[in-house]
Parts: structure tokens; C-alpha cells; sequence
């Protein structure tokens, strides 16, 4: 972030996480909204390439990471991209990723400027968590989940 005091430090990945969790999508789901509708097809295309694209990048940077991609909690318009992005990264031979599609968000849930508030966000967690110990992505002892 070049607004932020170090925001042109660029981070090394010396750290080494067992699982990247990616929640992205909503953004992307909201600009292509505001597209006339002859637009769309083409950048959903070039979204999907970007996501595959952004998968190997991560991997580079994380090679033993289970890479999961989250979306859905404000919106399941794009979940089928994703999907196929995380198809086309398998074929192109990553392994150890996954697509989660998480809850959407009820107007009980909402939380400040229509994002989702924290109960939603638990039960992102628990799927989440849920999702990497049954995918043998993680191994976590019971008494720390």
C-alpha cells in the first residue's frame, strides 16, 4: 500500500505458512456489475486467467502451502469462476489447492458498511478450518481448534 509508511517494502515469503487462504472476488464481482453487459464476457475471462495466474505466483512464493480460495460471503456471482480457475490451475499441474464457497452473508449478519459482520465471519472460520483438517491440508490438535 503506498498510502501506508512502509507500503514500498516489499515482503520477502520468509515465513512459510502451512495453508494461504485467499478471499477475493467480491471486489471483481461489484466492477463487473457496473459493466454494460457486452463487456462481461471478456473480463470474466481475463478474471480467470488472472486467477490462475495469481495461483502460480503464490505458489512460487509458497511451495508447500495448501493453497485455498474462500468466496461467497457477499455474493455467489463469480463462485463459478473460481472454480474453474482452480481446475485450470490443477491441470496445470499445482497441487495441494481448493475452492471453498462460504455463506453467504444474511442482513442479520451484515456488519458495517454492508460487509459482513463477525458471525458470519465465525462460521467462515469454521468451514475454513474445517474444510483444511478434513483435506489433510493442516494438522491441528483438537484441543487448538
Amino acid at each position: 500500500c503506498a498510502l501506508s509508511t512502509n507500503g514500498r517494502v516489499h515482503y520477502h515469503f520468509q515465513w512459510q505458512p502451512d495453508a494461504v487462504i485467499i478471499n477475493l472476488g467480491t471486489n471483481d464481482q461489484s466492477a463487473l456489475n457496473k459493466l454494460p453487459e457486452s463487456e462481461r464476457s471478456g473480463r470474466l475471462h481475463l478474471l480467470e486467467t488472472e486467477a490462475v495466474a495469481f495461483l502460480h505466483m503464490i505458489r512460487k512464493h509458497y511451495p508447500n502451502a495448501y493453497l485455498l480460495w474462500v468466496y461467497g460471503m457477499a455474493g455467489q456471482t463469480l463462485s463459478g469462476v473460481f472454480r474453474y480457475a482452480i481446475a485450470s490451475a490443477k491441470r496445470e499441474g499445482l497441487t495441494r489447492i481448493g475452492y471453498l464457497r462460504l455463506l453467504e452473508c444474511t442482513p442479520e449478519q451484515m456488519g458495517a458498511r454492508q460487509h459482513p459482520g463477525i458471525e458470519n465471519h465465525r462460521k467462515a472460520k469454521e468451514r475454513i478450518l474445517s474444510y483444511l483438517v478434513n483435506n489433510d491440508a493442516v494438522h491441528i490438535s483438537p484441543s487448538k481448534r
